[in-house]
């Protein structure tokens, strides 16, 4: 069971202790009543998204934790790697997002898609 503070509300997703990624175009009210600060990253992370009905077993290549139903609710949040590359990954819907720092995102997608085609394989 992942712990409370894994868990994702709406468009704050958790992003370590005392972190928080906020999905919003707009924190700064969000900043304010909080008293913490606001950093802006949207230049500095990218997402991608795997759904489909082989959405599991393509992550299952690539991430060590387990993605089943039971133990990573759609309000799960992790902070893991993905093919030796640091990664966020949360639930939205059907769909796993993965973030990770730009300069890796042409890594991931070429790791997202070999598993894919492995996949596909059996």
């Amino acid at each position: 069971m992942l712990p409370r503070a894994g868990l994702r509300r709406e468009t704050i997703i958790w992003n370590g202790p005392n972190s928080w990624l906020v999905l919003d175009e707009d924190a700064g009210p969000l900043a304010a009543r909080t008293g913490g600060a606001v950093v802006e990253q949207s230049d500095g992370l990218f997402l991608f998204a795997v759904s489909g009905p082989f959405a599991r077993e393509i992550l299952k290549r690539l991430v060590s934790i387990d993605l089943r139903e039971a133990v990573f609710a759609p309000d799960a949040v992790a902070i893991t790697h993905a093919a030796h590359i640091g990664v966020r990954i949360w639930r939205e819907g059907d769909a796993f997002i993965l973030a990770c720092f730009r300069s890796f995102a042409p890594a991931l997608y070429h790791a997202l898609a070999e598993a894919e085609n492995a996949a596909a394989r059996g």
